[in-house]
Order: C-alpha cells, then structure tokens, then sequence
C-alpha cells in the first residue's frame, strides 16, 4: 500500500472505485493552453510522474498563471483553473465532487 500527499493508503487497484463511491468524479483532458478546466477540481491524480504546468485557481491571494512543478505519483490536494497542454509531461487527471 501506497502512503500520498492526501494522507491516504490505497491499491492502486481499488483507488478509482472508492473515490467514485465517495462522490468525486474524474477528469482526463482533455488538457489546453487556451480554456480553464469545466470544474475546479479539488485533487490531482498523478499516475506517470512528470511536471504540470497549470494556472492555480484565480480569486484568491495566490493566483498564477503558467507555472511549472514537478509532481510525485499519487493525490494532490490542489486548486487548479487550468492544466496545460504543452509544459505538462506528467499522467494527471482532476477529481472533482459531484
């Protein structure tokens, strides 16, 4: 079993069906450099590490357009209004509740 940034133990084999049992619902792209996200997606699964580059979610203290992070494999807790396209090499897809 896997420990993430979430806190969260889980199979990889079981991880998709609790989360959708828990109500949250999956977004695989796809990603763009032009359009936000049609949610504001509350985790990140990462599957293939790699960067994302994405805008951080607008209307709060922090909001950035067009950084670059690296990203480990597993959850990550996080506010994004957009994924990239282009500057994003890891497997990611965004969680949102229903």
């Amino acid at each position: 079993m896997a420990v993430d940034r979430v806190g969260w133990c889980y199979s990889p084999q079981n991880a998709t069906q609790i989360l959708l049992a828990s109500g949250l619902i999956p977004f695989y792209g796809p990603w763009s450099d032009v359009a936000d996200l049609p949610f504001k997606p509350t985790l990140v699964h990462v599957s293939v590490a790699g960067n994302i580059k994405y805008n951080a979610a607008t209307g709060t203290a922090f909001a950035i357009a067009g950084k670059v992070e690296a990203f480990e494999i597993g959850w990550h807790p996080v506010r994004f209004d957009r994924i990239w396209l282009n500057g994003t090499t890891a497997t990611v897809s965004a969680w949102s509740p229903l």
